[in-house]
């Protein structure tokens, strides 16, 4: 009687465990289909655990809109390279991002900046490849945009990651620029309709051999000179929120 009694509990305990596996299993599939693939879900998932200001990172391009290029140098692939391995360096470290394309979509102008602003960013990094048609040879270096009136902070973004990018010892720094190309009293659309400290990146020129191995050869120590430049910002201005609240 005992024996037909446990055997009964066994088999039911089996039977529980089995709808559980089973239950879990199905949620994890709905959950990993939500989000379209299993990285995604697993960068989702980790996101939940990060603590600390949210980062911004927008890859220029995408899409339709394929940017610059340069025989296989596509600018809009090249953004999105660096921009997931900044994110990914960032997020490692501890601080959540958000990135206003992850994949080959076009995205507008209007909804990068209104990504960045519904996050409540603390900071804006759009990344972009510069392109020269002339004549010369020697054109390369990395420039960094801010709006025309950039106050401290978006200064100090910009500088630290400047800093960062030509202390790998293979960037040539063509300086912090304010505006744009065309006017520089005019800034770029996503500096000048996010509300958040924000630079915009030309990555070097796909028409300079030099520039380009900034993402043949590089990408990795390109994009952690980026990631430890935004993370200088942020130390700094949390240690300068602290000290002026005190």
């Amino acid at each position: 009687m005992d024996r037909t009694r446990r055997r009964k509990n066994t088999g039911s305990g089996r039977f529980a465990l089995i709808w559980i596996v089973v239950l879990i299993v199905s949620l994890l599939g709905i959950s990993i289909a939500h989000y379209g693939s299993v990285p995604a879900w697993a960068k989702a998932i980790r996101g939940y655990f990060l603590k600390g200001p949210v980062i911004c990172i927008d890859a220029g391009h995408g899409g339709d809109d394929e940017g610059a290029s340069s025989g296989d140098q596509i600018e809009k692939e090249q953004t999105l390279k660096i921009a997931q391995l900044v994110a990914d360096d960032l997020e490692s470290d501890g601080i959540r991002v958000v990135m206003t394309r992850d994949d080959d979509s076009t995205t507008s102008l209007e909804s990068r900046a209104q990504t960045a602003n519904d996050a409540g960013a603390f900071g804006f990094v759009s990344i972009h490849r510069n392109m020269y048609n002339g004549t010369k040879t020697d054109v390369k270096g990395v420039e960094i945009w801010t709006s025309h009136d950039a106050g401290t902070e978006e200064t100090e973004l910009a500088r630290l990651v400047l800093k960062r990018l030509t202390d790998t010892g293979y960037i040539t720094s063509r300086g912090i620029k304010g505006g744009s190309m065309d006017d520089p009293e005019t800034d770029y659309y996503v500096i000048r309709k996010t509300q958040m400290p924000s630079i915009l990146i030309e990555l070097g020129f796909l028409s300079s051999e030099d520039d380009r191995a900034m993402v043949e050869e590089y990408a990795d120590v390109t994009a952690r000179a980026i990631a430890d430049g935004i993370e200088d910002w942020i130390t700094e201005q949390t240690e300068t929120e602290s000290t002026t609240s005190e």
